[in-house]
């Protein structure tokens, strides 16, 4: 089996020679995914926030950071308000 290309906007530094679906010809393709943590309605803002730093902090691990980067996977660790970003659909206009 053979890597045709990369779905991200930039090329991955992990194949820095498998070009992004864009430049294999599908103008503007971009695919996009992550993942965030959920917690129970009501939840007070101060749980939320610790929660929140946490993980922020643990994406953050420089170890964590090696690890992604060497299995082709980009950067961790955003905060909150990237997620309400994502929910108001403003990934599409990346």
């Amino acid at each position: 089996m053979r890597p045709l290309a990369v779905s991200s906007a930039k090329r991955s530094s992990f194949y820095p020679d498998l070009p992004t679906v864009d430049e294999a010809g599908v103008p503007g393709y971009q695919s996009v995914s992550w993942y965030g943590l959920v917690g129970p309605k009501g939840m007070s803002p101060g749980l939320l926030n610790k929660i929140a730093e946490e993980a922020v902090r643990a994406g953050r691990d420089r170890g964590r950071q090696v690890r992604r980067r060497a299995t082709g996977r980009g950067h961790g660790g955003e905060h909150a308000s990237r997620v309400r970003f994502f929910r108001r659909g403003g990934a599409q206009s990346l």
